[in-house]
């Protein structure tokens, strides 16, 4: 591994800023033990590296992270949803679906070297691809140690197979799941509350039966939609989930720093940690590029390894140095400031998080 050279400014790095936790430290830890069963030594070296690499701008010879996106097709239409702005839909490829090959190509490449982490994950509904239950054998049997994925779990109701052919070869899934029961079918139609409770049911019982530790089930939500019955959301969910967390909304608008402050010589996690190939092969930096403003390369013609150490993402690196951001940066919303922590109170037990940013004059 390399180091860049650094200053003596003090740096600010978050890892996984805009993902908070409703959860107890012991659940947190037990989530963690799942994750690393049977494979103790492996995964606390990538988590290890996960963290400390972005603090250390360490450039490791791949990224520790890859993110595939699988399909750019989705089944929903979620109001806060990226996807489903003008541009965005000018944007996205006539081609729903990530060729089989390519997605071969790549996981082939990355397990060849070790690379940890493959998260099915990015636009579309990763789950609607024609051949995804052979796609996830072929990561997980190919070597991949945490293959995750986040969905709207839609594939998984009321499917007693493919729950058998997929469950057994994923480590981690998130489910999508924006508040309960109106307000989740007001925002995922036409997905229904019960359903969703029942299938992760369905899962877990799964799980127990084939003495599977592993997936790790987490449930998210965006903040707005459980932000009046959080505590609700939380004892629906912990008693069937293995975490329950949530993200700030984002609002990705240009011009926002005439509204929020801005954090101190920060330095993004993503350009330390890892990198995603779009449906077409494109490589980006981050999930906030939904557009595709900022391309870094092409999987169909350069290895992950050119990509991830080239100009384009020494560049982006560099960028962070002297606060001279690309635009994609410049109106993202991790250089915002998180608003103080607030306190959330569930079954009497207090939890701190920051729920907004931090607006100027506030």
């Amino acid at each position: 591994m390399t180091e860049r050279n650094k200053t003596e400014k003090q740096l600010t790095v978050q890892i996984n800023k805009s993902n908070c936790s409703l959860e107890t430290k012991e659940r947190k830890q037990k989530f963690d033990e799942a994750r690393a069963k049977g494979i103790e030594d492996k995964y606390q070296e990538y988590r290890s590296q996960w963290s400390e690499n972005p603090k250390n701008q360490v450039v490791s010879g791949y990224p520790l992270n890859v993110d595939v996106e699988l399909s750019t097709a989705c089944n929903l239409r979620c109001p806060m949803c990226p996807m489903h702005s003008e541009s965005a839909v000018n944007k996205v490829q006539q081609k729903k679906f990530m060729d089989v090959n390519l997605f071969k190509k790549i996981v082939d490449e990355l397990t060849a070297n070790n690379v940890p982490a493959l998260r099915l994950n990015y636009r579309g509904e990763s789950t609607l691809h024609p051949q995804f239950e052979e796609l996830v054998k072929y990561a997980k049997e190919k070597g991949i140690i945490d293959l995750n994925m986040t969905c709207n779990g839609s594939r998984f109701i009321d499917n007693d197979q493919f729950i058998e052919d997929v469950i057994p070869y994923m480590d981690w899934i998130t489910f999508s799941v924006d508040g309960i029961y109106e307000t989740f079918e007001s925002v995922r139609k036409p997905l229904k509350f019960h359903k969703i409770v029942e299938m992760i049911k369905q899962i877990q019982e799964f799980k127990k039966k084939n003495n599977l530790v592993r997936p790790v089930i987490k449930i998210q939500s965006c903040w707005p939609k459980i932000k009046d019955t959080y505590e609700e959301y939380y004892n629906i969910f912990s008693e069937i989930a293995d975490s329950v967390d949530f993200g700030i909304e984002r609002e990705d608008t240009p011009g926002w720093s005439d509204n929020f402050e801005m954090e101190n010589n920060y330095v993004c996690s993503k350009p330390y940690q890892s990198l995603i190939i779009t449906v077409d092969g494109r490589a980006i930096p981050c999930c906030v590029d939904q557009n595709i403003s900022f391309e870094v390369g092409d999987a169909n013609n350069q290895s992950i390894k050119e990509i991830w150490t080239e100009s384009k993402m020494q560049l982006l690196r560099r960028s962070f140095d002297n606060k001279n951001y690309i635009k994609l940066c410049r109106d993202c919303v991790m250089l915002r400031k998180h608003a103080e922590p607030e306190e959330l109170t569930i079954g009497g037990r207090k939890v701190y998080v920051s729920t907004e940013y931090k607006r100027k004059n506030d």
